[in-house]
């Protein structure tokens, strides 16, 4: 049960380390409006999506609200088990977005990503909100303050069943065996050979996320990716850039293609295109 009014700007895994989980919450935690529990006494499981109604008034007539469930050890490292975020103009649904009233309470309800996991004894479940995840969703074009003056979490609480001691571990997947591919070159771009069919194949990307902290119309995504293949003296070639910013009323996405066979050029494509925002902060 959340009560306080304020305003928001199985096993433990390490940081969160893993093929699909995000790394330490604690710096986003630190920058949000936090709710949570005493140590647990046992342990809570969860199998479903979790979901929060708020009572929520902005400064603002667009403003986001990104909310995230973490699972914080002893040690206070905090691992993001779900996460949701909304456009508050999209409260009613996505077909018709409405501007908030400034200082208008809202009751919004968030239906967080589904999800499984334990929250072993000794650890606490904590409730993360916060205006802005950069760069998760893109920044409401001002700046905004909100007021939380109550709400509920509702957590999709798997009791232990009876059948639970009968069930055994999953077995490792099976796969075909992966090509083992020759690495030709290590660096800025990646190298690499499939012997069996003798194929070079190279790659090199970069991304770039850039937003001044009082300043969300200076939000500014880069992606440059560049990748090769060759054989022999044949050699394709693909370069890929793009880069995203605003303004308060559009997004700005300027983009380009150019494919080369050999030295020659084959094909050049630019894209320099203004999106209306809509309310859109995403």
């Amino acid at each position: 049960m959340l009560t306080t009014v304020g305003k928001c700007a199985g096993d433990w895994v390490p940081f969160g380390r893993g093929h699909d989980q995000a790394g330490d919450q604690q710096e986003d935690d630190m920058r949000s409006l936090v709710f949570e529990t005493p140590p647990l006494d046992t342990p809570i499981e969860v199998l479903g999506a979790a979901i929060l109604t708020v009572d929520v008034a902005s400064d603002r007539p667009i403003a986001n609200l990104a909310v995230r469930l973490c699972d914080v050890h002893p040690s206070g490292e905090s691992l993001r088990v779900s996460y949701g975020v909304i456009n508050l103009t999209h409260r009613d649904g996505h077909e018709k977005p409405a501007l908030l009233a400034p200082g208008k309470r809202y009751r919004v309800r968030i239906q967080l990503n589904d999800a499984g996991s334990v929250f072993p004894a000794g650890h606490r479940v904590r409730l993360a909100l916060s205006t802005a995840y950069w760069p998760m969703i893109w920044p409401s074009p001002e700046k905004a303050m909100l007021l939380i003056s109550g709400g509920t979490l509702d957590l999709p609480v798997r009791p232990p069943r009876a059948t639970d001691a009968l069930l055994s571990p999953l077995s490792g997947p099976q796969s075909a065996s992966p090509e083992k591919p020759t690495i030709i070159h290590q660096g800025d771009m990646r190298i690499e050979r499939i012997d069996r069919i003798a194929l070079e194949l190279g790659t090199e990307g970069k991304s770039q996320f850039h937003v001044e902290e009082d300043d969300p119309l200076s939000a500014v995504a880069e992606l440059r990716r560049t990748q090769t293949m060759s054989r022999d003296a044949w050699q394709v070639r693909i370069e890929t850039k793009m880069r995203l910013s605003c303004t308060r009323d559009a997004f700005l996405l300027q983009g380009s293609l150019r494919a080369f066979e050999g030295a020659s050029e084959v094909c050049h494509r630019d894209w320099d295109r203004s999106i209306p925002r809509d309310f859109s902060c995403m």
